[in-house]
């Protein structure tokens, strides 16, 4: 089985940023997040659920 760390988040159909698990950061804060349209930014969070909600979260 497979584990997917590595997503593309969308809304209307359109991406407007990335979540994928890194492992050369913090291994508490191991996921991150990418928003790829105005307002851009990136950061780290602890879990999947966590850098989805925060690109959601920033892209509104």
């Amino acid at each position: 089985m497979a584990l997917i760390d590595d997503w593309t988040v969308c809304k209307d159909r359109q991406p407007v940023g990335r979540v994928y698990l890194t492992h050369i950061s913090d291994p508490v804060l191991n996921w991150m997040w990418i928003v790829q349209v105005a307002p851009v930014g990136q950061g780290y969070s602890p879990s999947l659920a966590e850098a989805l909600e925060e690109v959601r979260r920033r892209v509104g």
